[in-house]
């Protein structure tokens, strides 16, 4: 018997500070030290980068993706984060966690 695990998701957007996504190498090795953490806790998702405008996708075991995500709020590198999904979810649409380059 196969036990199912509750997924939960969060979908947010922010601002970042100036300078954050100016150099994409530093960007690129920011996101691999935080997917790895991620996926260590079982968390999956997605970071989208344009301009100024950071997106996020979190997913996976609610207690996870909550921690996550309280770390996401404390973290300088964000302003005037807005949370666009916060529920629980029947299946992950991201299976790794990947990162786009910002925009030019």
């Amino acid at each position: 018997m196969t036990l199912h695990r509750p997924l939960h998701r969060i979908v947010a957007m922010s601002v970042g500070e100036p300078g954050v996504a100016a150099d994409p190498a530093a960007v690129a090795a920011l996101a691999e030290r935080l997917r790895a953490g991620l996926l260590a806790r079982g968390v999956t998702g997605c970071l989208s980068l344009r301009g100024h405008c950071i997106g996020q996708v979190l997913e996976g075991p609610p207690r996870a993706v909550r921690n996550a995500f309280a770390r996401l709020k404390r973290d300088w590198r964000h302003r005037d984060l807005v949370v666009l999904e916060d529920r629980a979810v029947a299946a992950r649409e991201f299976s790794d966690w990947g990162v786009r380059p910002p925009s030019p």
